[in-house]
């Protein structure tokens, strides 16, 4: 019984470590200002319904639809700028019909950054992976 329950354990484990790499991964090969939660993409910025906005003294990104009806906003400890670079993240999102959702101060890493200035965040504990324009 105890080996049964050790294996189903090791078994949970890894696939729950495979499922953070993949959704890790499938972010990292995006380039496109979005949140994803989950391995879902919750809110994805188009150029022509899109508003971006960011408060330099309060290192806050926004991404918010022309409508208002979808927006995200990304408020960092500091301002993200090199890979490797762990921050403490404040995140709130509304998309279409659902609710408000809210995360406060997660550890968030800067997996990638690139020369257009796009940065990527990630947050293991609650899969959350952002990709946000840096200003």
């Amino acid at each position: 019984m105890k080996l049964r329950l050790f294996i189903l354990t090791a078994i949970l484990t890894f696939v729950s470590c495979t499922s953070q790499e993949e959704m890790q991964a499938e972010l990292l090969m995006d380039d496109i200002i979005s949140i994803k939660w989950k391995g879902s993409t919750i809110i994805e910025y188009k150029k022509d319904s899109f508003q971006l906005g960011y408060n330099d003294k309060a290192n806050e990104y926004r991404v918010f639809k022309d409508d208002l009806s979808s927006w995200f906003t990304v408020k960092c400890s500091e301002k993200p700028v090199a890979e490797g670079q762990t921050l403490t993240v404040d995140i709130q999102w509304k998309s279409g019909s659902q609710n408000l959702k809210s995360f406060g101060k997660l550890n968030m890493v800067v997996k990638k950054t690139d020369d257009s200035g796009l940065l990527w965040l990630w947050n293991d504990t609650n899969s959350i992976g952002i990709i946000i324009q840096n200003q």
